[in-house]
C-alpha cells in the first residue's frame, strides 16, 4: 500500500522523549573527532577530560530521560486505570488502608467471628 508506513505507525516509533541538548551533542561529536585522530594516545589528559564531560553529561541526559520516561509510564498507567505492582504499596492487594500486614487483619477477623459465636451450653441432663 502506498503510504501505509505513515498510517500504520506504532507507538515504539516515537521520537525521544527528552531531546539531546546541543552541548552534549557537540561534546559527542568531539569525543568522536578525538579519537578518530587518536588523541587519546598522543594526548591522554586532554582526550580524559573530553571522555570525563561526555561522561558527567550523558549521565545528567539518562537521568533526565529516565525520569520522563517513569513519568510517561505513570501517565499511561493512570490512563488506562491498573492499580498495583508499582514501587508503592499504596494499591498492593492484601494491604489495608491503615497500614497493617494483611495476616493481622485476618487474626483479627478471626478473633471477631470467635467472639460473636455463641458459647456452647454446659447443662448436663
Amino acid at each position: 500500500m502506498l503510504g501505509s508506513d505513515s498510517v500504520y505507525r506504532g507507538q515504539r516509533s516515537r521520537g525521544p522523549l527528552v531531546p539531546v541538548p546541543r552541548l552534549l551533542a557537540t561534546t559527542r561529536a568531539e569525543e568522536e573527532a578525538a579519537r578518530a585522530a587518536g588523541m587519546h594516545t598522543s594526548a591522554p589528559r586532554q582526550y580524559a577530560f573530553i571522555k570525563e564531560s561526555l561522561n558527567a553529561l550523558e549521565a545528567a541526559h539518562a537521568a533526565k530521560e529516565h525520569a520522563a520516561r517513569q513519568e510517561q509510564y505513570e501517565r499511561i498507567r493512570r490512563r488506562h486505570k491498573v492499580r498495583g505492582g508499582g514501587d508503592d504499596d499504596d494499591d498492593a492487594i492484601g494491604s489495608s488502608d491503615e497500614g497493617e500486614p494483611a495476616d493481622d487483619l485476618r487474626a483479627r477477623l478471626a478473633e471477631m467471628t470467635e467472639e460473636r459465636r455463641v458459647p456452647e451450653r454446659d447443662d448436663p441432663r
